[in-house]
């Protein structure tokens, strides 16, 4: 192509016959800029084809970046979908299972509620059908005897009953240790404890102690036990 613009040139200066010798000189100089463009015109060609090959890749590289952006807005899209799909399948499941409890819960009520007339009515029947002197012989059963207890637990006496109690055991050691004494006697170098005969241990009753006595009857009637 570089040729073909010089021949063009140069036959456009061949065209003039006649000129003076500035003429000519004029027309050498356009001669040789013009040959010098030419000469240039290659490389220009060259350089606007090496920056179309140069804008080609960056297109290429768009492309793909462009590729690229919209498969992962279809991967996202993709997997919010799938949440909202599993998120609807899990409120529907919670939705059956909450209408299956309350089905339940309602033929519960009902099979109670045709029970409960059911029950009354049998215990009306059998209340109907009991024999006429069932009340009579009923009242007629003997009644159970309430029992007292024939021992006491002296543990379980009040506070205001214990004092009087400990003055009196204290009472009946002294005695029992002055009985004991009386029948002590000294014989020799040592003491010697004489029993009374066994025939007037046996008979004789033991003697009454109104002291014991009384504070007997004091807590055998104290106001704990309630009497009717």
């Amino acid at each position: 192509m570089s040729q073909s613009v010089r021949h063009a040139a140069v036959a456009s200066v061949k065209k003039h016959f006649k000129f003076d010798t500035a003429e000519a000189a004029a027309l050498a100089d356009e001669t040789v800029v013009t040959e010098e463009m030419a000469d240039l015109a290659p490389g220009a060609e060259e350089a606007s084809d090496s920056s179309s090959d140069d804008e080609a890749p960056e297109e290429e590289g768009l492309e793909v970046v462009r590729a690229a952006a919209k498969s992962s807005e279809s991967v996202r899209a993709a997997a919010v979908k799938h949440a909202r799909e599993q998120e609807r399948a899990r409120r529907a499941q919670q939705h059956q299972r909450y209408a299956e409890q309350q089905e339940h819960k309602r033929q519960q009520e009902e099979e109670l509620r045709v029970s409960e007339p059911k029950a009354a009515g049998d215990t009306e029947s059998e209340v109907e059908e009991l024999p006429e002197d069932f009340f009579e012989e009923l009242e007629e059963l003997p009644k159970p005897i309430a029992t007292r207890p024939t021992k006491i637990n002296f543990n379980e006496v009040g506070e205001q009953y214990a004092e009087p109690l400990r003055a009196e055991l204290k009472k009946q050691k002294k005695k029992t240790l002055k009985s004991l004494r009386k029948r002590t006697m000294k014989r020799g170098p040592v003491l010697v404890s004489v029993l009374s005969p066994v025939g007037a241990r046996s008979a004789q009753p033991p003697k009454k102690e109104t002291a014991v006595l009384n504070v007997k009857d004091k807590w055998l009637r104290r106001s704990a036990l309630k009497r009717k």
